[in-house]
């Protein structure tokens, strides 16, 4: 409850990262059916210009929030492979 209860005092103790960009090579994984997909549409669409170096966004069918829960052999195999790729890249 506090995350919910603080989200307005979070932003005021945080002005400094006010369009920042995410630089690290990232996965964003979330389920098709997330309510907070729906709310947030049109921030998971521009996502890449938020997250330069965004290696793939995955809507997971049939999943909603909580995908580890609702679809984990799924959830890992996207994470590992995720992972190997991140290795790989660093030589």
């Amino acid at each position: 409850m506090n995350w919910y209860r603080n989200i307005d005092w979070r932003w005021e103790q945080t002005p400094f990262l006010a369009g920042v960009k995410l630089q690290q090579p990232t996965l964003f994984l979330a389920g098709e059916a997330d309510a907070v997909i729906a709310m947030r549409r049109a921030a998971f669409d521009t996502l890449e210009e938020t997250i330069p170096n965004l290696r793939k966004k995955i809507l997971l069918p049939g999943a909603g929030h909580w995908i580890q829960q609702e679809r984990p052999t799924k959830t890992n195999q996207l994470l590992l492979e995720f992972l190997a790729g991140v290795t790989a890249h660093r030589g």
